[in-house]
């Protein structure tokens, strides 16, 4: 059965200092800019900053989520998985905007580790 995010990373409101038992959780948010046509990438973070910067109404995005120091992201790729890590912030495949802290999880890394083995043999990525 599929898993919820929610379900995996438990968010806590409140101050967003983790305590040592804890791990902050944080929404890193990029702008699509992963075609291979320069005018269209251009043209996607225009709108972006019209409409999220300039209107507050949304746009066109890529979201990550880090916990444990590990960013972990659902993207299409030819064949096995489609959720993968990389550096927090550093997706090479997009253009990084900015962070959301979403609270805390009490996960310990190594359970949130087999969850997203779970995770990366359910989400294929085609």
């Amino acid at each position: 059965f599929p898993l919820s995010l929610s379900r995996l990373f438990p968010a806590v409101s409140g101050p967003y200092r983790a305590p040592a038992a804890m791990s902050l959780v944080t929404l890193h948010v990029y702008d699509i800019t992963n075609t291979s046509y320069e005018t269209a990438n251009a043209a996607i973070q225009g709108l972006n900053r019209f409409t999220k910067d300039t209107l507050g109404a949304g746009g066109i995005f890529h979201g990550a989520v880090e916990v444990n120091g590990d960013e972990w992201s659902y993207g299409y790729c030819d064949r096995g998985t489609g959720a993968y890590c990389c550096r927090p912030r550093g997706n090479t495949g997009y253009t990084y905007r900015e962070s959301i802290p979403l609270g805390v999880t009490s996960l310990s890394p190594a359970r949130v580790r087999s969850i997203v083995a779970v995770l990366q043999v359910q989400w294929p990525g085609d």
